[in-house]
């Protein structure tokens, strides 16, 4: 079972070449490669369709985008085992033809995705806010039907893998359920896709810290949702903020999280998405930053001994 952990915010106080050497050093094989970071949402939304985005050039344009990375990547021996489209795909205040606009954006990732020899690609749905006025739940699961259909072709051609998210939203201090928090809307909608598209092109990347945000049992959620998990965005929080912190920094139940990988029958690569400690390494000392992949590589190890063992 090999490590992977996330490129975003990896780079700071150091060049490419020297931050995936690092990571590799420390001991991951892999890397979530973040091919979200080249605009934000409210970006998105202000500039569709001025050839500002280089989603809208097609997927060498992307790909150039993320050259240096690829290539860092490569050269120190490390391989793209996931990858994260732009987010979100829809948001209450933007132009109706903003959904459309993104589902156009995740066909070109992808086929980044297919040319980089990335197998899954995390695509978050929409969940429905108490802030949108304007829409009720079942127009939110239209436009996520609508979305992921959407891309049904799409996958098929580059045989890449679908990820959906378990998602959470917050209003008003409080902490809310959102797109795939539930375990058994998760499976009822992943199974349905799936068999819209007459074979396996959707599945879902398990965040641990948004489970224990809207107090999830891990082990339930991981167990029920089974063979279905294709991803993972690993880390800790306090159940109150998104922290991405390392295990055992948070109140995160790792005993049932491990316990809970190996009984879904999870074997893929085990991603942490902990990049708080890649950004304090920018603003504390960047001598930690080898020290804390280390740690959190180490971290890694004793979960996959637990989950195969």
């Amino acid at each position: 079972m090999n490590l992977c952990v996330q490129s975003g915010g990896a780079v700071g106080h150091f060049d490419k070449p020297t931050v995936y050497r690092l990571i590799k050093e420390a001991g991951f094989s892999s890397i979530d490669l973040n091919i979200d970071t080249c605009f934000n949402a409210g970006y998105l939304k202000d500039h569709m369709n001025e050839g500002k985005n280089p989603y809208e050039k097609g997927p060498e344009a992307v790909i150039d985008w993320y050259r240096a990375d690829i290539d860092a990547i490569r050269d120190a021996g490390l391989y793209i085992y996931q990858a994260h489209a732009p987010f979100p795909a829809y948001r209450p205040d933007a132009p109706a033809a903003f959904v459309d606009y993104s589902i156009e954006t995740f066909k070109v990732a992808l086929e980044v995705c297919r040319r980089i020899g990335c197998g899954r690609l995390i695509i978050h749905g929409i969940s429905l806010t108490r802030g949108d006025i304007k829409h009720t739940q079942k127009d939110i699961d239209a436009i996520n039907e609508h979305i992921y259909t959407s891309l049904i072709d799409t996958a098929k051609e580059t045989g890449v893998i679908i990820c959906l998210e378990n998602l959470f939203y917050g209003h008003e201090g409080a902490i809310c359920e959102g797109h795939c928090s539930n375990e058994y809307d998760a499976v009822a909608f992943i199974d349905h896709l799936n068999a819209l598209a007459g074979q396996e092109c959707f599945g879902i990347c398990v965040d641990t810290g948004h489970l224990n945000l809207v107090g999830k049992n891990q082990y339930k959620y991981l167990t029920t949702l089974g063979k279905r998990i294709k991803a993972f965005h690993i880390h800790d929080n306090d159940g109150k903020s998104d922290l991405h912190l390392a295990p055992y920094t948070g109140t995160i139940n790792w005993d049932a999280f491990c316990l809970g990988v190996k009984d879904a029958g999870y074997e893929g690569d085990l991603s942490f998405e902990t990049f708080r400690q890649y950004i304090a390494s920018r603003y504390v000392d960047s001598r930690l930053l080898a020290p804390w992949l280390s740690l959190i590589a180490a971290t890694g190890r004793v979960f996959a001994e637990r989950i195969q063992g």
